[in-house]
């Protein structure tokens, strides 16, 4: 279908990077019974900063049961200082259990993003972001 026929796809929330922070928004938007949203990340995989870096000694700075999701606990942490590997896993093991990564949009790099300001439409208030040329609105 070409790009003049083709229906828009209409996401309500998109969110930037599949990192802890972003994987935890979209949980929680799941568990607020909201299942309209995106996660746009640039790599082909989640994890951030727990994908990223793999270096000899990486580890949680943080003592790992306070570096979890309040929602999914984790009594079974190697040590009080998980090494990456395990924070990764775990970041993985709970972004499956609650179904989010069918809403990650792999290998999306953003080049150029503006925040316009609100916009009003049929009286509704909206909030409108440019990601590279395109306009996403949200309310």
């Amino acid at each position: 279908m070409d790009s003049d026929t083709a229906e828009a796809e209409r996401i309500r929330i998109v969110i930037i990077g599949a990192g802890f922070a972003g994987l935890g928004m979209a949980i929680r938007l799941k568990q607020s019974g909201i299942d309209d949203f995106v996660i746009l990340e640039r790599a082909e995989d989640v994890g951030g900063t727990w994908r990223d870096n793999s270096y000899p000694g990486c580890a949680v700075d943080v003592q790992s049961h306070l570096y979890s999701f309040s929602f999914a606990p984790n009594p079974d942490w190697s040590s009080v200082y998980s090494p990456q590997a395990e924070i990764w896993a775990y970041i993985r093991r709970v972004s499956e259990a609650h179904d989010v990564l069918r809403h990650v949009g792999e290998r999306i790099a953003l080049l150029h993003v503006h925040l316009h300001r609100t916009a009003l439409h049929h009286g509704e208030r909206l909030q409108v972001l440019e990601v590279e040329g395109v306009i996403i609105c949200w309310h």
